[in-house]
């Protein structure tokens, strides 16, 4: 992966959280935005931060992430292909040991976790998932 698309890189190194932002305009000409964030939401009991993963997508001048489920596949596609750049970006500059993903989406979560095991790349499993959730985990953390 490139910096090429990368607007800004807003994470804290210590925390591992904040957010990156990238431009989607190349995609699609109404397309503008999008911001991937990541806070701390739990932590485990031997002191490793539980990271949330969410992500929204803005038209040209709009300050409300939008929905794009009305372009065609193809858009969809690249799309997904700079939302993964982006995970893979943080997961494999960051290292965060474990991150939750949160699913915001009308189509099968069976299809959307297996779309992130083909994805997440480096060293990073999914293990679990839980409605509207998948659990990625640092393959040195798995017992």
């Amino acid at each position: 992966m490139t910096g090429t698309f990368i607007l800004k890189n807003n994470i804290d190194q210590e925390y591992k959280t904040g957010e990156i932002s990238c431009s989607i305009n190349h995609i699609h000409p109404d397309w503008d935005i999008l911001i991937q964030k990541y806070e701390i939401v739990s932590y485990t009991e031997s002191g490793e931060y539980i990271h949330l993963s969410t992500f929204e997508v803005f038209k040209k001048g709009s300050s409300i992430p939008q929905v794009f489920s009305s372009y065609s596949s193809d858009y969809k596609k690249m799309l997904w292909d700079m939302v993964f750049m982006v995970k893979n970006f943080y997961l494999n500059t960051y290292k965060p040991g474990i991150v939750l993903h949160e699913v915001k989406s009308d189509i099968s979560f069976n299809s959307r976790v297996k779309l992130y095991q083909e994805r997440l790349i480096g060293s990073y499993k999914v293990l679990d998932q839980k409605p509207n959730i998948i659990l990625a985990v640092r393959e040195d953390l798995v017992n």
